[in-house]
């Protein structure tokens, strides 16, 4: 665990985020949106939150972190990926919001955001394929799902599948979100991103 942990800590804003591809996604989007500066850590997977949170909380210049934010996939449920956060914050002693939309108060506060948008089941995946389904072109990657699904074949993550279809089919094909960020792939000022930015330009503010 430790390796994965940053040496020291230097801004008041640190954010928390399940994966890399999400650290590396979400930071284009914070130099799109031009905030400040928060720093990105990746805390592997959700059964692994809870004790990253106690090795975070010892990590050097935790004391002066004023806002600290979790991000993670509601997967199969918004409700369910929210309480296991919550847990994990109370195994760590550290304050727990008690809905999507509130702020745990203390030192330092803490925020939470599931995604897509802290209600529907669903993942980052999700996410990015609404910012591109009303795309024209799009409507060729839900053909192509429909066409596997009437072939026998099950596509358990949908939205992934299309992604991926979606990646694959660029003139620079790449497999990655974050590397599709940079290439300007995804537009971060769509409204499908309206409640992340929301999010981190409140955990900044505080």
């Amino acid at each position: 665990m430790s390796r994965e942990l940053p040496a020291r800590l230097t801004t008041p804003a640190q954010l928390l985020v399940e994966g890399t591809e999400p650290k590396n996604l979400i930071r284009v989007l914070q130099q799109s949106w031009r905030l400040q500066e928060i720093e990105i850590h990746d805390f592997r997977g959700v059964k692994e939150l809870r004790n990253y949170l106690k090795a975070f909380r010892v990590v050097t210049g935790f004391s002066g972190v004023t806002n600290l934010g979790i991000v993670r996939d509601a997967e199969e449920s918004a409700e369910s990926a929210l309480t296991s956060v919550q847990n994990s914050l109370r195994a760590a002693d550290l304050p727990m919001p008690e809905s999507p939309d509130a702020t745990g108060l203390g030192k330092p506060s803490v925020s939470v955001f599931i995604l897509p948008e802290g209600v529907s089941k669903g993942s980052l995946k999700s996410l990015l394929w609404r910012s591109i389904e009303a795309d024209p072109r799009a409507r060729c990657i839900n053909d192509y799902v429909a066409c596997m699904e009437l072939k026998d074949m099950t596509i358990a993550q949908g939205d992934k599948a299309r992604v991926l279809a979606w990646l694959a089919a660029q003139r620079r094909p790449t497999d990655s979100i974050g590397v599709a960020a940079r290439m300007h792939y995804w537009d971060p000022m769509h409204e499908s991103f309206a409640e992340m930015r929301r999010f981190l330009e409140e955990l900044t503010a505080k």
